[in-house]
């Protein structure tokens, strides 16, 4: 946690216009893995799914393709 935290400080300071987002998605996906020991599974699972589609935008607006592609490809 620590180091995302740091590297979201990093891409703030620095003004990376697609560090910001990335930096604190992560930062998010830290969190969820905390809230598992206070809260029940299916509400972090549902915030973890909010948090994937939100990655999702991250990657196709940084023309990476990532996740994109790799959910675009048909299943065998």
């Amino acid at each position: 946690m620590t180091r995302d935290l740091d590297s979201l400080d990093e891409a703030v300071t620095a003004k990376d216009g697609q560090g910001p987002p990335a930096a604190a998605l992560r930062v998010a996906q830290n969190t969820s893995d905390l809230r598992l020991r206070y809260e029940p599974v299916c509400t972090v699972d549902l915030d973890r799914f909010v948090l994937w589609a939100g990655q999702l935008g991250i990657e196709a607006s940084a023309g990476e393709p990532g996740l994109v592609e790799h959910l675009a490809q048909p299943t065998p």
